[in-house]
């Protein structure tokens, strides 16, 4: 109870007008008077792309969450797994959707570093972790070059433990990458608050 408060209470700051300078209180100004729509619309789209974003997350690990063997999860989870492309493009919508927010945000606070503590949790939900992804892969990617290369040396080793190890190496940078993925998403999830305060209003 007391971190959705203070997630509340975060989210009023982001929102508070304040003393600005002169150029951006006329940047601000333009922004309310031709692109209130936009700012609005972002707003209260943002909470729903989250709550979808839940149950792709419960999707992509119903595996690892499917405690008693349903059959139904296993088939969730492979749909998930084919769609990944797709899951991937509805990642990037909502990054799009929040560094808008963010760009509004900016222009209402006096100084950079009241932007950064009053979004910080929606910075956090946009920072590069696809980055990680990427340094994953070309890990994985240089990994089987230098495996390739030193085939003949392991066929000559021909150990159990050697071949236990590349195996595991190899999956390292798979579980890096599902584990930034995670993180990445975390911090988008507590906008599912704004949602009851909605539901309030109706």
């Amino acid at each position: 109870m007391g971190l959705r408060k203070s997630i509340k209470q975060l989210h009023r700051l982001r929102k508070k007008k304040e003393r600005l300078p002169k150029w951006k209180n006329a940047w601000n100004n333009f922004n309310e008077k031709y692109f209130h729509w936009l700012e609005h619309f972002v707003e209260t789209l943002i909470p729903w792309l989250v709550l979808c974003l839940l149950f792709v997350i419960l999707g992509e690990y119903a595996h690892e969450i499917n405690v008693f063997h349903w059959a139904w999860l296993d088939k969730i989870a492979e749909f998930f797994h084919h769609h990944e492309a797709k899951v991937h493009l509805f990642d990037q919508i909502i990054v799009g959707f929040f560094l808008t927010d963010l760009y509004f945000n900016f222009f209402k606070k006096r100084t950079f570093m009241q932007f950064v503590k009053t979004s910080i949790l929606d910075i956090i939900a946009v920072a590069p972790m696809g980055l990680m992804f990427r340094a994953a892969e070309v890990g994985e990617a240089q990994l089987l070059v230098h495996v390739g290369g030193e085939a003949p040396k392991a066929a000559k080793l021909a150990k159990a433990e050697e071949l236990t190890k590349l195996s595991r190496f190899k999956s390292a940078p798979r579980i890096t990458a599902r584990f930034a993925r995670v993180v990445t998403r975390i911090p988008r999830l507590f906008r599912l608050h704004r949602l009851s305060d909605l539901w309030k209003k109706k």
